[in-house]
């Protein structure tokens, strides 16, 4: 195989993994509107008076908590760790930190080889910042999952309580 095909397979490699950021990108952000609009329904129908009452407090506390380490979650999701790529003509972080004259020509004096090691160096490091988004985003699901039921619960329960206090 020569360079110029590899080049192509190189380079359509990063492009399929660079797809995959607008999947996770785009869960993140349901899940991120999810857990805020979960916690702003709890915000709002927690009375102070609930405070004295375990059994709303504690599904409310937990969650209160499960949705804060999903949105834990999310954030080291939308900004996963960016370091690497040392070097590199084809990284963003990398190309930002030198001028446009000085990329411009070091991108053109790059050899076929060595352009070939730089975008599968490129294809490794986005796989990589990938992974640590996935793995996030899982996270970030699994918490919201489990603060289902003690937001379902609080919800029963407040519901019961404050209608019984308003025939009251």
């Amino acid at each position: 195989m020569n360079n110029q095909s590899r080049l192509e397979i190189a380079q359509s490699s990063l492009d399929r993994i660079l797809e995959f950021f607008n999947r996770v990108d785009t869960k993140a952000s349901f899940i991120l509107a999810l857990d805020t609009g979960m916690l702003a329904l709890l915000a709002l129908n927690f009375d102070y008076k609930d405070m004295l009452t375990w059994y709303v407090t504690v599904p409310c506390a937990l969650a209160a908590l499960f949705l804060s380490v999903s949105l834990f979650h999310i954030y080291h999701c939308q900004f996963p760790q960016l370091d690497g790529g040392s070097g590199s003509n084809f990284y963003f972080k990398e190309i930002a930190s030198r001028t446009e004259t000085q990329f411009i020509d070091e991108f053109q004096k790059e050899k076929e080889e060595d352009l070939l090691k730089d975008i599968l160096g490129q294809v490794w490091r986005n796989s990589e910042i990938l992974k640590q988004k996935y793995a996030a985003l899982k996270s970030a699901f699994i918490f919201t999952g489990l603060s289902l039921v003690p937001w379902l619960v609080f919800f029963a329960v407040t519901t019961s309580l404050h209608s019984a206090l308003k025939l009251a």
